[in-house]
């Protein structure tokens, strides 16, 4: 969500009760985030420097939460269901504790978690690319156990 407390940044990690928190706030950090690399919070940091991790469904997950985040902010669609799914996408995201900055795979083919971040950001990118009409997608699946 934006965040006006942060200087309009997006907060990531404050849905379930725990004491992480990710601040979205500079430029550089949601480009490395946007691209799927590994977010390295170095102020002489090189954009495109850290490690690409294209493979790991939460960094695609991400990748399209903060476009659908940075959309949504910007006036973009505000159907009915756009919210709720931005919601579930967002406490997903919250369970792995993803901030981009792991130079680990947060959830690989292997995790029972893979496929249904992979179908969130299904969702998601359809939303950021102008589909508004998520009833003609299937029914958000339900969170695997973790």
């Amino acid at each position: 969500m934006l965040d006006p407390n942060i200087g309009g940044g997006i907060v990531w990690d404050d849905i379930l009760s725990d004491s992480k928190l990710v601040a979205v706030t500079q430029c550089d950090q949601a480009v490395e985030i946007l691209d799927q690399r590994v977010v390295i919070l170095d102020p002489d940091n090189i954009v495109g420097n850290g490690k690409k991790l294209a493979s790991d469904a939460a960094r695609t997950l991400a990748m399209h939460l903060l476009a659908a985040q940075l959309n949504f902010g910007n006036g973009s669609c505000h159907q009915s269901g756009c919210e709720q799914r931005r919601h579930v996408c967002r406490e997903a995201a919250d369970k792995i504790d993803f901030d981009g900055t792991s130079d680990k795979v947060y959830l690989s083919s292997k995790s029972p978690y893979y496929a249904y971040a992979l179908q969130l950001a299904k969702y998601l990118d359809a939303y950021n690319n102008s589909d508004c009409k998520f009833e003609t997608l299937p029914q958000t699946p339900p969170p695997p156990g973790f």
